[in-house]
């Protein structure tokens, strides 16, 4: 399938809209079921992800989810998505109509579990001809970074070495900052790259994690030439991904492109939906994130992704 249109829309859009399958990450936390507990949406199905490397007692399901007949529950691994492949497989080839709608709240789930289900719908042959992807993302208020785990590994969350020009070997690094600056660095130090473009949220929902992100980034950015430093605004997704999209359509001509983000999973999002568009770029991590906020507390400023899925045939 391929993306023919994608763009951000109110959260009242989906309000009242009968969705196929809803998605959600389960953490013990209000943000996990937010959105469900305060918008009235309704879901045939619901299947929520546990994180299997988390304690027992933070792998319980969460108490606050409103009561559902149709709750599916999947534990996996946060480095990978195979388990909700073989769920989305099995769940879209029951389904006769030409036309699915699919919720993704992404706010609690490892960034391989989202891109795993966008990778699957555009490299498979799927029966229906159109999937309506929301992709929602629910803000937290302003917390102060948390010392984080000193072990990195460097995890591809996706490739395609197909699509990969030999002949080009620089690499381009575009890097969304965040608190983890450590992470950060890793990267650059397995990616080696000839150019880096670094990108921070301005506006963010509270203006002192930009200030804090600034400040922890701060010799990374100034060791970077000018004009590579972009700000992008957490409710405007639509900006963010045309942003990257240029920036990437310039790089890949002569780069390998390269793209890693430590900060808000908007930018993530972005990142990965771009694959979809530019196969031959690299998503890259440096490990799944154990050191989620259990305290985190919504903003009720959800931030959704629309992206409408085609078939081939439909999109020729």
């Amino acid at each position: 399938m391929e993306i023919a249109h994608a763009c951000q829309v109110s959260v009242q859009e989906l309000v009242g809209q009968e969705f196929d399958l809803i998605i959600i990450g389960n953490k013990p936390n209000e943000r996990c079921c937010f959105l469900l507990n305060n918008y009235s949406l309704r879901g045939n199905r619901t299947l929520v992800l546990i994180d299997a490397e988390e304690s027992k007692q933070n792998r319980q399901l969460n108490a606050n989810l409103p009561p559902s007949q149709s709750l599916d529950i999947l534990e996996l691994s946060p480095a990978t998505g195979e388990k909700i492949i073989a769920y989305i497989e099995s769940f879209t080839s029951r389904f006769k109509q030409n036309e699915l709608s699919i919720l993704v709240d992404y706010s609690c789930m490892a960034a391989q579990w989202y891109a795993s289900i966008i990778n699957y719908l555009y490299l498979k042959e799927i029966q229906c001809e159109k999937i309506n992807m929301y992709f929602a993302y629910i803000p937290v208020k302003f917390l102060e970074p948390r010392k984080n785990s000193s072990k990195h590994e460097l995890q591809v969350i996706l490739n395609d070495p197909v699509y990969v020009n030999p002949a080009i070997t620089k690499k381009a690094l575009i890097l969304g900052l965040g608190y983890s600056v450590e992470k950060a660095q890793f990267i650059i130090q397995k990616v080696k790259p000839a150019i880096t473009y670094f990108f921070y949220s301005q506006p963010a929902f509270d203006e002192r994690y930009t200030s804090r992100v600034l400040q922890l980034n701060d010799r990374l950015i100034s060791s970077s030439e000018p004009g590579r430093l972009f700000p992008y605004p957490m409710t405007d997704m639509d900006f963010t991904v045309e942003t990257l999209s240029r920036i990437v359509l310039d790089l890949r001509l002569e780069n390998q492109v390269v793209l890693a983000s430590f900060g808000p999973k908007v930018f993530n999002l972005a990142c990965v939906l771009l694959f979809a568009r530019f196969p031959d770029i690299e998503i890259l991590s440096a490990g799944s994130d154990s050191q989620s906020n259990y305290e985190d507390v919504p903003i009720n400023l959800p931030v959704i992704y629309k992206a409408v899925f085609l078939s081939d045939e439909k999109c020729e």
